[in-house]
């Protein structure tokens, strides 16, 4: 019985690649959340303060609205001054919630960041010479700057956006229902279209950002390399 040794079929091999990709980003999820997790107190007051801060931005046309009624009511000026006051204090509450949910997300995404740097350097102490002989400089350098401030800018900038974007969402949508569900209807349509947009951009984004790092690594291993000779 003679071994089929024909070659696979390019899509079988497409689709194995795409497996094995989604396979390796979960793996690596896995083991970010391993370090982040030692840091999930801090998130977890981050959000809160993002709920604190989104509820101050809700109010803030709720009062609008109550002094709109008011001057139609005929309401004395002490009412209006009142709800005057009241978005002040509520607007400066929402601005230092606001800060302080930045400031404990983002630095946050910076202890993971220093964890990693630091794990990473004590791994690359134990190698042999032998490693360096094989590795290119550049690539080690770019993994150790580049690729742990992409880290960073996800789980600082990018867990805050997604989390105030969800929690915006969640209580926007019903106050504009309860204002106008047919308004709400027309501005919702265009979403599908946009995130599939999105979507795209996302792709081919990911796609260059691996490409432009892999030139960094390329780069920053001539230029080493460059430098090297010139001693």
């Amino acid at each position: 019985m003679t071994e089929d040794r024909s070659p696979p079929e390019p899509g079988k091999t497409s689709a194995s690649a795409d497996l094995s990709e989604r396979e390796a980003r979960r793996r690596a999820l896995g083991r970010l959340w391993t370090f982040a997790r030692r840091h999930r107190r801090r998130w977890a007051f981050g959000f809160v303060m993002l709920l604190l801060t989104n509820a101050t931005t809700m109010a803030i046309p709720q009062f609008i609205r109550m002094a709109v009624d008011g001057i139609e009511a005929g309401e004395t000026v002490g009412f209006l001054a009142g709800v005057a006051m009241l978005m002040v204090l509520v607007a400066s509450g929402g601005a230092v919630f606001r800060a302080l949910s930045r400031i404990h997300i983002f630095y946050a995404g910076r202890d993971v960041e220093l964890d990693l740097r630091t794990r990473f350097f004590r791994h690359l102490s134990t190698l042999s010479p032998s490693y360096y002989q094989d590795q290119q400089t550049g690539d080690l350098m770019s993994r150790a700057t580049s690729d742990l401030t992409q880290i960073r800018l996800l789980l600082g900038p990018g867990i805050l956006n997604i989390v105030n974007t969800s929690i915006a969402y969640l209580t926007a949508v019903p106050l504009m229902m309860l204002i106008s569900v047919r308004l709400t209807l027309i501005t919702l349509a265009v979403y599908p279209a946009g995130l599939m947009l999105m979507r795209y951009l996302s792709s081919v984004l990911y796609q260059r950002n691996r490409a432009q790092q892999q030139a960094m690594g390329t780069l920053s291993d001539l230029a080493q390399e460059t430098l090297a000779g010139f001693r």
